[in-house]
């Protein structure tokens, strides 16, 4: 299983970031209702990174 050329797939990962992969984002805010978004736009997989904690 991996991401193909028309998939739309989540991305939790910083807007500044380059990617391209082929397939489409679905860029959603994070105060947005993302389960009643995604309940209407299903998609194919998710991708993220974790999040940075500040030491100290």
């Amino acid at each position: 299983m991996g991401v193909e050329p028309g998939d739309r797939i989540v991305l939790l990962i910083p807007v500044g970031i380059d990617l391209y992969i082929g397939a489409t984002a679905t860029l959603l805010d994070p105060a947005a209702d993302i389960q009643n978004i995604l309940t209407r736009y299903p998609v194919d997989g998710l991708m993220g990174v974790p999040k940075r904690t500040r030491s100290g």
